[in-house]
């Protein structure tokens, strides 16, 4: 879910601050400054488990209620 979020950010740069719009702008957002993973299965997230060092990593969890 956060992966689509940020797409639907990105689509909109009217609801950017500057500093984010200079560096989309300038190309070093999501390209030379920092790499940004999603982690989107089982699979991805056990994989966080590998990193030992350089990295932030932010957590959330979704509960679905039917």
């Amino acid at each position: 879910m956060a992966h689509q979020a940020t797409l639907i950010t990105l689509k909109h740069p009217e609801c950017l601050d500057k500093e984010t719009l200079r560096l989309i702008k300038k190309g070093n957002f999501l390209t030379n400054t920092l790499t940004l993973k999603f982690a989107e299965s089982v699979e991805d997230s056990m994989e966080i488990n590998k990193i030992h060092s350089g990295a932030i990593i932010i957590a959330a969890s979704v509960v679905r209620l039917k």
